[in-house]
């Protein structure tokens, strides 16, 4: 047991001085005071850090993911758009454009947007030699207007 606990200490150690995770758990302790001037300075520092340990780091998917909750918590679809594009474009680059797991980060950047047809113009831009993903020719695209997407 003492050699399972000694081995387990400089993880714990690690854990605790990793910038990366200190500056989230700050961001988180101010989003949830309400500080979100704070917390996007957190937020905004550890997706700098998040972005330097490459694409198929989780930290950087859940960089991005905080800030994107932090814009949605503020109502800030200008800002909160583009982070929730470049979260399905990481998940895209892993899964396949025709993966089905796609779709809850598809349905996140559509969430609460008026005009889907501008928001889906400005993810398909970048994809003239694709096509429109797989997942987004199963959505009913029309059915979904006007309405907020519930996950």
């Amino acid at each position: 047991m003492a050699l399972f606990l000694a081995a387990l200490t400089p993880l714990c150690l690690s854990a605790q001085n990793d910038p990366w995770e200190e500056l989230t758990r700050a961001g988180h302790a101010a989003l949830e005071e309400r500080q979100f001037e704070v917390a996007e300075k957190h937020f905004k520092a550890a997706l700098e850090l998040a972005d330097g340990y490459g694409p198929r780091d989780a930290r950087l998917l859940t960089s991005l993911r905080n800030l994107a909750e932090l814009y949605r918590r503020q109502d800030k679809r200008i800002r909160e758009v583009p982070v929730r594009k470049r979260i399905l474009e990481l998940r895209e680059a892993e899964l396949g454009h025709e993966h089905p797991d796609l779709l809850p980060d598809l349905l996140s950047l559509l969430q609460g947007t008026d005009n889907l047809s501008k928001v889906m113009s400005i993810y398909l831009l970048d994809r003239p030699a694709k096509g429109a993903p797989l997942v987004c020719d199963r959505l009913d695209l029309h059915s979904l207007s006007g309405k907020a997407v519930v996950l």
